[in-house]
């Protein structure tokens, strides 16, 4: 059959290695709250395992007048999300939830 390569790049196989990696948490938000400033490539968000309810992730406008966005359960991961500032997205957490981050960028 033969190597298509990786078809979300355009079918071209590609290697990507960034100078910066952080990993953090953010403190728990009763109310729909945007993620710290810090400037980013990618990043990728789970909900810890210990906590004890959902947290939902999407725009602050959106979150703040009906709660709706995309859901993670106690243990999920949401996958890596291309996006250049951490603080594009907002969160909105059930009480006892910890919101874990990873991000990558190309330098400190």
């Amino acid at each position: 059959m033969g190597d298509h390569g990786n078809f979300a790049y355009g079918g071209v196989q590609r290697s990507y290695s960034f100078g910066f990696f952080h990993a953090d948490m953010i403190p728990n938000e009763l109310a729909a709250a945007l993620c710290p400033n810090m400037a980013c490539e990618q990043v990728m968000f789970q909900n810890n395992p210990d906590s004890d309810g959902d947290i939902v992730l999407g725009s602050l406008a959106r979150l703040a007048a009906t709660g709706t966005g995309f859901i993670l359960q106690p243990g999920e991961w949401s996958g890596w999300i291309p996006v250049n500032n951490l603080n594009l997205i907002a969160h909105l957490d059930a009480a006892d939830s910890t919101l874990n981050y990873m991000l990558i960028r190309s330098s400190a």
